[in-house]
């Protein structure tokens, strides 16, 4: 009897010596958030939504299991207008928004936080060189912390496989092998960061049906190796005017490989469908982590290789009225110069009567394109006034080893002329522009 009493004395003193297991929870007030409004926690890993919770009277408060510690998530309204990057401990945290914006609330309770914070106190305010620098040299300094693996495995695109290899290879063999360290090894295996004037980088991929695709299959007199996602908004806009440039050009040998950089096929498809994209996309699903956008060293989207018929690439991210003038130049060069300049400049006229203002100066040359203020093109839209009033009555070319001059005579009346002249520099783009309206008497 007395060895049961000391046993159960001596498991109580060890029960009361025990230290109970810390688990998270975050307990924030905002400042002018709406009663009723959803906040989510979503892991920034896997993209998933981990809990949500909903505000009354300015306060929310979450009590989550946690699957690691610690975590980077971001809370967020459903639709993301407000939004903070926080990392998560199992720790009673405090998300205090009252005297800042939701995103730049202060949070407390978690050591990686604090260090996050500290990192990026005013660093907003700082050039982008300088901010990179300042990124690095955490890196460099804190080899063991979670957060240089979370920076290093977000910025190696941006900072390359150079500087990416040497950082990582000073890592903790716990940073090495944890889900950041996995991410950055992928890309240094497998990314090789082709240039202008280097050979395309072959790879292969399930097409929207499942098939296997391989740009080395494809045979063009060009390529057009465009990565792109249903979800990047710049991406949508810009997939009516590549429709249109491959109904130009298809016919003549052009082709679009496409690599999306979505998760969710569905939304893939429908973006396909919407914007009526008749070309080969093929996707492996993995978001950021596209093989093929690693292989190519793609750090936003969209961007793009336009690939000659030897495998060359010769040019990088050419969009709208680039691209087409790259096309033209391609397609166009066993005709005479003269013919090119004229096709350029018919464009152009119908360009200027649009007056979107970005997509002309992609006609200009980039030392004339300063001076180029939106009155400037919109004065010069107001005298051409092209498709309403003016017909072409005939075109002059005069082609030079460095330079053309086109020449463009439009007449109005019997007695009256409206010229119009364009100086082309050897790449045709325009360096000057001049109109003269001549009465014969």
């Amino acid at each position: 009897m007395k060895k049961a009493i000391f046993g159960f004395i001596t498991l109580l003193i060890i029960s009361c010596n025990e230290k109970p297991e810390k688990e998270f929870s975050l307990r924030g007030t905002t400042n002018g958030i709406e009663d009723g409004t959803l906040l989510y926690l979503t892991d920034m890993l896997d993209r998933k939504s981990i809990d949500s919770t909903t505000v009354e009277d300015n306060t929310f408060f979450f009590k989550t299991k946690l699957t690691k510690s610690p975590l980077q998530v971001v809370l967020h309204t459903e639709d993301h207008s407000q939004y903070r990057f926080l990392w998560l401990e199992q720790n009673t945290m405090d998300f205090d928004g009252t005297k800042a914006d939701f995103r730049n609330a202060n949070v407390t309770g978690s050591k990686l936080e604090n260090l996050s914070q500290t990192l990026y106190k005013g660093i907003d305010t700082l050039a982008k060189e300088e901010r990179t620098k300042k990124e690095i040299k955490f890196v460099e300094k804190n080899p063991n912390s979670v957060l240089s693996a979370y920076l290093l495995s977000t910025y190696t695109t941006t900072w390359g496989k150079k500087e990416t290899k040497e950082l990582f290879e000073n890592f903790s063999e716990e940073n090495k092998n944890s889900e950041y360290g996995n991410k950055i090894s992928r890309y240094i295996e497998l990314n090789i960061d082709p240039k202008i004037g280097d050979q395309y980088v072959d790879f292969e991929m399930k097409d929207i049906n499942g098939k296997i695709k391989k740009l080395s299959d494809l045979r063009a007199k060009v390529i057009l190796l465009e990565f792109w996602a249903s979800w990047c908004v710049p991406c949508r806009m810009e997939n009516p005017l590549l429709v249109k440039t491959y109904e130009e050009f298809n016919p003549k040998g052009f082709e679009v490989f496409a690599v999306s950089l979505d998760e969710d096929i569905n939304s893939w498809k429908k973006a396909v469908e919407k914007d009526n994209l008749d070309w080969i996309q093929v996707s492996d699903l993995e978001g950021d982590e596209n093989k093929a956008s690693l292989i190519y060293g793609i750090n936003s989207i969209p961007d793009s290789f336009l690939i000659d018929e030897n495998g060359r690439i010769i040019a990088r991210n050419l969009r709208g009225n680039k691209l087409n003038n790259k096309l033209f130049e391609i397609f166009e060069s066993d005709s005479p110069r003269s013919e090119v300049v004229d096709k350029i400049s018919r464009k152009f006229f119908k360009t200027l009567n649009t007056s979107n203002y970005k997509e002309i100066k992609t006609y200009f040359s980039p030392l004339t394109v300063p001076e180029l203020t939106d009155s400037t093109l919109q004065n010069i839209i107001d005298k051409l006034d092209y498709s309403k009033e003016l017909k072409l009555f005939d075109t002059k070319i005069i082609s030079g080893r460095n330079n053309s001059v086109s020449l463009y005579r439009y007449k109005s009346t019997a007695t009256s002329s409206f010229y119009i002249v364009l100086w082309y520099d050897k790449q045709n783009r325009i360096t000057n522009i001049a109109f003269e309206n001549i009465t014969v008497q």
